[in-house]
Parts: C-alpha cells; sequence; structure tokens
C-alpha cells in the first residue's frame, strides 16, 4: 500500500471512531480491514442511535465535516467510502482503499 494511503486508512478510522464517541451513543464499535485482490475493505460499525440521510447532509451544511472528509479523504486515494445508517439501528461505514504490492509496480514499470 502506498504511504499516502497508509495515512488515509488511519484518518479515516481515526474519524469514524471520533464520530461513534461523540455523536453514536454507541455501546460497541467494530472496526474489520479485508485485504482483498485490488483495495483494503474497512468496515467500521456501530451499535449507536444512527441518523437519517436528511440529517447528514444537515450536518455538513452545519459545519460537521466528519463524514464529508473522510469520503474526500478516500476518494483522493482512489477509493471509495459508503455510509448505511438506520435510527435506532447504528450506523457502517465501508471504505475502499487500493493498494499496489511492490511486484505490480515492477511488473508495470517493465
Amino acid at each position: 500500500m502506498q504511504r499516502r494511503n497508509e495515512s488515509t486508512v488511519l484518518r479515516v478510522v481515526q474519524e469514524a471512531l471520533n464520530n461513534i464517541i461523540n455523536h453514536s451513543k454507541a455501546k460497541t464499535a467494530l472496526v474489520t480491514l479485508n485485504f482483498e485482490l485490488e483495495d483494503l475493505r474497512i468496515t467500521i460499525a456501530d451499535n449507536g442511535i444512527g441518523f437519517e440521510h436528511r440529517a447528514r447532509e444537515a450536518i455538513s451544511l452545519s459545519g460537521g465535516f466528519g463524514l464529508t472528509s473522510m469520503q474526500e479523504r478516500a476518494r483522493l486515494s482512489g477509493g471509495s467510502m459508503q455510509v448505511q445508517s438506520t435510527l435506532g439501528q447504528g450506523t457502517t461505514v465501508e471504505v475502499r482503499i487500493p493498494y499496489e504490492s511492490t511486484e505490480r509496480r515492477v511488473t508495470d514499470a517493465n
């Protein structure tokens, strides 16, 4: 994984956990890393209060940039982010960040 992408993973997980601590009222949270063929899939799930899609837009407009910055970080690293949340049932954030093996970079350079 490229150094920039490693930083993205750290910051995205850090922000997601920060959001859980400050907003979700969750009793548990789970962070899962799955190393797949083309990318790293990071899933951060909690059992908190959740939120509606309209509330997410209002949060962004009122200066809450946590989810927006996470999405932007993922996008700038060539990845993507999806958020699923249901009132009373918690939130799941899934981020996919591409990585390159040293072997692939050497092969591509030839």
